[in-house]
């Protein structure tokens, strides 16, 4: 199998990569927490993961800084630009791996597009590559339906999570 197909599932185990976003554009404006489970589906070889997803957060309305875990763990930090619309900057704990991403609330829903860069152990070395995903998440309410796609060397692969925030930005 070519080395390019598995570059999306080395990077969820080995880059302490979050798969699903399940966070609003509009910055936290209390502490609060998230659970989820995505669904990783590899089309290259047909299995699919079932990962699990935390989320600790706390901001001002302005400003939010959380900790996701995911296969591992990420810290970030989330910043409003316009009303519903944010950037947000991660990175991997301990893991080499950085992200960007910029988050729109349109209604129930927010669209999130988001670049990685991330290094991943080969048996000849370490390889550093860019991984790109975008998502849509439907809100009803603290609960979040999304669908994403994650873009690497291989192609890309679907992603299908569902979670549920306590506190979530913007309906406290």
């Amino acid at each position: 199998m070519k080395r390019g197909v598995w570059i999306p599932l080395l990077l969820l185990l080995s880059a302490c990569a979050p798969v699903a976003t399940l966070m609003p554009a509009e910055p936290a404006r209390a502490p609060g927490g998230a659970v989820g489970l995505s669904l990783f589906y590899n089309r290259a070889n047909g299995e699919t993961a079932a990962l699990p997803y935390l989320g600790l957060f706390w901001g001002d309305g302005e400003k939010e800084f959380g900790l996701v875990g995911q296969l591992g763990t990420s810290a970030y930090a989330k910043f409003r630009l316009d009303r519903g619309f944010s950037v947000r900057a991660s990175v991997g704990l301990p893991g080499p791996w950085y992200e960007g991403a910029l988050l729109w609330d349109a209604g129930p829903l927010t669209l999130s597009g988001r670049i990685a860069y991330a290094q991943v152990d080969w048996s000849g070395g370490p390889s550093y590559l860019w991984l790109g995903g975008a998502s849509v998440t439907y809100w009803y309410q603290d609960l979040a339906l999304e669908a994403g796609v994650l873009v690497g060397e291989g192609g890309w692969d679907p992603v299908f999570s569902v979670g549920y925030r306590i506190a979530a930005p913007g309906k406290e």
